[in-house]
């Protein structure tokens, strides 16, 4: 197979379930959780590349059999903390598939998060800090793949900002 050619798979199918859940707990305290359980994902129809094997029946490619996200967030409503606002999170992938034919696997990973924000008022306009912390533990995870020929690496431990004005 030349590894420059994208072959299409013919049909695939999937089935589970998937779970969302988010309110808050006390004032100012919130969650948010997530879960998908993909226990059937399979290629159905496949007619081979170049005349090679077919991978009808095999599972598709990167679809993880469990996957999920839990996040917590804390905002400050009086006193002098008023208007900081506290998460962390966790994001967990099972391992996959890393090609259509099922030859190698992407091993699961979980990361942790971090934000932390500060809103105030300034007249009518309302200005917000973030700072996020992703991958906290600068773990080494893989995002996806090409089938095998280039494996995606996860970002590493990555600070992002963001300043916010609504008038």
């Amino acid at each position: 197979m030349n590894p420059v050619n994208t072959v299409t798979i013919g049909e695939a199918e999937s089935r589970g379930v998937e779970f969302d859940v988010a309110g808050e707990i006390l004032p100012g305290w919130r969650m948010i959780g997530a879960y998908s359980h993909l226990p059937f994902s399979e290629i159905t129809k496949d007619v081979g590349f170049d005349g090679g094997l077919s991978n009808q029946g095999k599972r598709l490619f990167l679809a993880p059999r469990h996957a999920g996200s839990f996040w917590n967030t804390y905002e400050f409503l009086g006193g002098h903390l008023r208007g900081l606002k506290l998460g962390a999170g966790v994001v967990a992938v099972g391992q996959r598939e890393g090609d259509p034919g099922n030859t190698f696997q992407l091993p699961g990973f979980a990361t942790v998060n971090l934000l932390a924000s500060y809103q105030w008022k300034l007249g009518p306009t309302k200005l917000t800090a973030q700072l996020n912390v992703d991958n906290l533990l600068d773990k080494t995870y893989f995002t996806g793949t090409n089938s095998g020929l280039n494996i995606t690496p996860g970002a590493p431990r990555t600070f992002l900002g963001a300043l916010r004005v609504e008038f």
